[in-house]
């Protein structure tokens, strides 16, 4: 009886070890998660600001152009396509990054 006793406690001492062990290892893991998540959206903002003021800079133009002639249609489309692509990628980015962020927590 004493054997029995004394094995099912060193189950429990095992187990409680296991799970110990996998929720720290759990914790360390979203953490690094979560820091890579905030890495990849700051990279994300860098690495689109000057995409974005480029963008701007090309369609300025482009507006400047349109004081002084009518933009031809194809320089419309131009304009129209660029905002619209730029503006898909931005937000279809920031969803994935939202949707991990999710997943994490």
């Amino acid at each position: 009886m004493i054997v029995i006793v004394m094995l099912l406690a060193f189950v429990i001492i095992v187990l409680t070890i296991i799970l110990v062990y996998v929720f720290y290892t759990k914790n360390i893991h979203s953490n690094r998660l979560r820091k890579e998540v905030h890495e990849a959206e700051q990279t994300l903002h860098q690495e689109f600001n000057p995409l974005r003021n480029d963008l701007h800079k090309q369609m300025e133009t482009l507006e400047e152009a349109k004081t002084k002639r009518q933009l031809t249609e194809k320089e419309e489309q131009v304009i129209k396509q660029l905002r619209k692509d730029f503006n898909d990628a931005e937000k279809s980015i920031k969803k994935e990054i939202k949707d991990i962020e999710k997943e994490i927590k």
